[in-house]
């Protein structure tokens, strides 16, 4: 579990299409997930099915504008992970906030699944406010090793239970 955050009062100048740094991990658990305080990637180092919280506090550097966050995996954007408000001058602050799931596949000898997601702001913005909580989700892990065991008895490998 990681919850990390950016909260800066007075606001902090965003560069447009740049992943959005958090600055403070208040929680982290467990080695499923890890983030260095200060930087903007998150990884999620085991496979597995991860529920993807983000909010924020954002508003408009001076002109009407509207305000997107997108979250990425890698390079990749999340489709369902976005969320766009307007603003209409520097005094009207929006309230940004999505919630997804990522599943990182299991990695082999050949291939290392690691998921890495960031933050990006679109727009160049003021940032006042930016949360985000991961938490890797058990029960589906359950649900997956039951499938494993119910369909390969016998050619259960400690690498196909994560």
């Amino acid at each position: 579990m990681l919850q990390a955050y950016t909260s800066t009062p007075s606001g902090v100048a965003l560069t447009a299409n740049t992943p959005i740094n958090l600055v403070t991990n208040k929680i982290v658990k467990g080695c499923t997930v890890s983030h260095t305080e200060g930087s903007n990637s998150i990884y999620l180092k085991k496979c597995g099915t991860y529920k993807v919280d983000f909010n924020g506090i954002f508003v408009s550097s001076g002109e009407a504008t509207p305000i997107t966050v997108q979250m990425y995996n890698g390079t990749a954007p999340i489709v369902d992970a976005k969320a766009t408000a307007n603003s209409a001058s520097n005094t009207d602050y929006v309230n940004l906030s999505f919630s997804t799931f990522v599943d990182v596949p299991p990695s082999c000898r050949a291939v290392n699944n690691i998921g890495v997601i960031s933050f990006v702001n679109v727009n160049a913005d003021v940032m006042l406010l930016a949360n985000v909580t991961v938490l890797k989700v058990r029960w589906l892990t359950w649900w997956r090793m039951f499938m494993v065991l119910g369909a390969n008895i016998g050619q259960v490998t400690k690498q196909s239970l994560c």
